[in-house]
């Protein structure tokens, strides 16, 4: 996909849509420039210590300055969109969150995961027809129940709810990553339709109590939320053709998971969810079409 489009109009869309979607969100949120310096230090505490090549980039970085340099780069680009609006308007709260990629760099060789092996406990009330979600919480069900509670709390700020579906939007992509083996593939007309109606309604249920909370608690943000819901029921299809246009019974996952992500975040751009829905239209005849060719 960048190769057709281009690093560079990739560039210039990124800055448009920092200069357009953060003085919005700022305006929404109503809060200090200081708190895009805990924010952006979370996120990059938490895809450190979760973050699976660690022992990877060991084996390629032997010097620990080099991996340094490696692992602070990679954590400025992942907060380019923060920093970047606050480098032309709070000028000592860029630097700070500068540093901060630098000192998180700094103590990943501290931030060591204690085991490499995903564990699951088997929830039976989540039928096999919808294996990516089932999976996907077994893993760590404790942590996700945490998580849905934690969504609940967003009667206090309406800042809550749109983290809490950024939180969801992201997790999307890896959520569909996976592929079931050819003989869970049973063929029928529609196949790929009836997937998305199932997990839509899913995740209509799982977000339905936040969405009336926010609604509730927070009236005059109901375009906000509005577009949230819009946004995650868009990347639930995106994802989901996405999966399909692409499965390949000799492979565990697919390949597009990183494509899956720069379209989900490209969603939450002013007008974003509009090439969303389009991208996803056209990938949806060719996953149906691509199912056919197993079964012919």
């Amino acid at each position: 996909m960048l190769q057709s489009v281009g690093w560079g109009l990739l560039s210039v869309f990124l800055v448009i849509s920092v200069g357009i979607s953060f003085p919005l969100l700022n305006n929404i949120l109503e809060a200090s420039h200081w708190w895009s310096f805990p924010g952006c230090l979370i996120i990059i505490i938490v895809l450190d210590v979760y973050r699976k090549d660690k022992l990877f980039l060991r084996t390629i970085f032997r010097d620990h300055k080099t991996l340094l340099v490696y692992l602070a780069v990679e954590y400025t680009l992942v907060t380019i969109p923060i920093w970047l609006y606050q480098l032309f308007n709070n000028l000592e709260t860029a630097f700070i969150i500068l540093m901060s990629c630098w000192l998180v760099a700094w103590l990943s060789r501290y931030f060591t995961n204690r085991e490499h092996t995903s564990t699951k406990k088997t929830l039976k009330f989540i039928p096999i027809s919808l294996f990516e979600l089932k999976f996907f919480i077994e893993r760590n069900p404790i942590s996700w129940s945490l998580f849905w509670l934690t969504g609940v709390t967003s009667m206090i700020h309406i800042g809550i709810y749109i983290f809490w579906m950024f939180i969801l939007l992201m997790s999307i992509p890896e959520l569909f990553r996976y592929y079931e083996s050819r003989d869970m593939l049973h063929w029928k007309n529609g196949f790929v339709f009836d997937k998305i109606r199932k997990y839509t309604t899913v995740f209509f249920l799982i977000t339905l109590v936040h969405t009336l909370t926010a609604f509730f608690f927070h009236t005059d943000m109901y375009l906000v939320v509005s577009y949230l819901n819009l946004c995650l029921f868009s990347a639930i299809i995106l994802n989901i053709v996405m999966k399909y246009a692409g499965y390949s019974p000799l492979f565990h996952a697919g390949a597009v998971s990183n494509i899956n992500g720069i379209l989900t975040i490209i969603m939450l751009f002013p007008g974003g969810v509009i090439i969303t829905i389009g991208y996803s239209m056209w990938k949806y005849f060719e996953a149906e079409k691509n199912l056919k060719t197993f079964y012919a």
